[in-house]
């Protein structure tokens, strides 16, 4: 008997139930607890919150762990679009002794103290923080205030990380922008941007599990970007069966094009999707698309 996926992608395109809402919310509590209780941190000028899927609301059951900055904007990173400026704005920004290493040192050992010595790891980016019966896995993340100026009193403001080790050298992320356009497109695609997103992810995790190993690459980010940068009169083409079976058409011949995909960003906009400096690459994510399509049997 042959699958009904018009059944399978309306039951898919809702978000999280409750239970699951209620253990995220929980680690959320728990770990600006930690912040809140640190003896070090709770001194510093330090910002908890949500990014990623959950934030952004395109998380789904499979991954809805929660990715967790902790912003200490005593520290600063800064980027210039010629050197007169850079020097004219790094003249007035005041030295601190405070770095980054140490911040991330003192995260670590916040989180720690007050999840246990076992179920926290550290990893090249972000600490781990293991799922319980109360909570789901988080991966928290110790970031600095970015600021991309154009003049010395105008800046866009974003999060950077230093990588442990060093590959990047730091990475540049901008979740307010990224949240605000992810909003504005649910709105302006009848709500059907972030459903198809979830669409999508599911499909992913469900191919993943079937034996498609090479999805590893294909991130749930990278999946959001592409449905970003897919127009809104496609998403809300008939009911989800078609809208998802329209979007892989677009994304198939964009990517099969020379050079279009190469203007694509992040929904943020501040970040090229396809450079080399990202993790995945333009055949993974056709190769998805191909897959993607042919698993459904469109």
């Amino acid at each position: 008997m042959s699958r009904d996926w018009k059944q399978v992608f309306s039951s898919w395109a809702a978000g999280p139930g409750e239970t699951e809402e209620r253990k995220i919310s929980n680690t959320l509590t728990q770990i600006r607890a930690a912040i809140h209780n640190d003896l070090i941190l709770k001194t510093k000028d330090i910002t908890v919150y949500v990014q990623g899927s959950y934030k952004n609301n395109v998380n789904v059951r499979v991954d809805s762990d929660i990715d967790v900055g902790v912003l200490c904007k005593e520290l600063m990173d800064v980027e210039f679009l010629d050197d007169d400026l850079s020097k004219k704005v790094n003249s007035k920004i005041s030295e601190t002794t405070y770095t980054y290493n140490k911040f991330r040192e003192d995260l670590y050992f916040a989180l720690k103290n007050h999840f246990g010595e076992k179920s926290v790891n550290s990893g090249n980016k972000s600490f781990d923080i293991n799922e319980s019966s109360t909570r789901v896995d988080a991966d928290v993340v110790a970031v600095i205030e970015h600021r991309r100026y154009d003049s010395e009193t105008s800046y866009i403001e974003g999060v950077c990380l230093y990588p442990k080790n060093g590959t990047p050298s730091k990475v540049i992320n901008w979740p307010d922008q990224h949240y605000t356009n992810g909003v504005n497109k649910n709105n302006n695609s009848g709500r059907r941007y972030k459903r198809i997103v979830r669409i999508l992810k599911k499909l992913r995790n469900e191919m993943l599990k079937n034996g498609y190993n090479y999805l590893e690459n294909v991130s749930g980010f990278l999946i959001e970007c592409l449905v970003w940068n897919t127009p809104n009169h496609i998403l809300t083409d008939g009911d989800y069966y078609d809208a998802v079976r329209e979007t892989l058409i677009f994304l198939f011949d964009e990517l099969d094009k020379k050079d279009n995909y190469k203007e694509w960003g992040e929904v943020s906009e501040l970040k090229y999707l396809f450079r080399t400096t990202q993790s995945w690459k333009k055949i993974d994510a056709r190769r998805f698309i191909i897959n993607a399509w042919n698993y459904v049997g469109f």
